[in-house]
């Protein structure tokens, strides 16, 4: 039950919430509740870019990996709108 309780206050969540609890435990389920948020606005962009659907699936899942691997030791900030500011990740 707590493990229940646990998922509906990631739903309930900033994103500054979720990125903090990433960066302080490791969290994946919070990473996962962003996903969940900007994936299909990130797949939007990427494929505006891009132009070609399977390419633009990679840049998104290449973000949230290498979101993995830098966020522990990256500021982030969050616009009023909601949408999330990721520093230059990708090169």
């Amino acid at each position: 039950m707590a493990q229940v309780l646990s998922i509906l206050s990631l739903k309930e969540a900033t994103d500054d919430q979720l990125l903090g609890r990433f960066k302080q435990t490791g969290d994946q389920q919070a990473l996962a509740e962003l996903y969940l948020r900007y994936s299909e606005l990130l797949y939007g962009v990427c494929l505006k870019y891009l132009e070609d659907a399977e390419e633009a699936k990679d840049a998104v899942m290449n973000i949230y990996q290498e979101l993995l691997k830098k966020c522990p030791c990256t500021k982030f900030r969050t616009l009023k709108a909601g949408y999330m500011c990721l520093p230059k990740i990708i090169a």
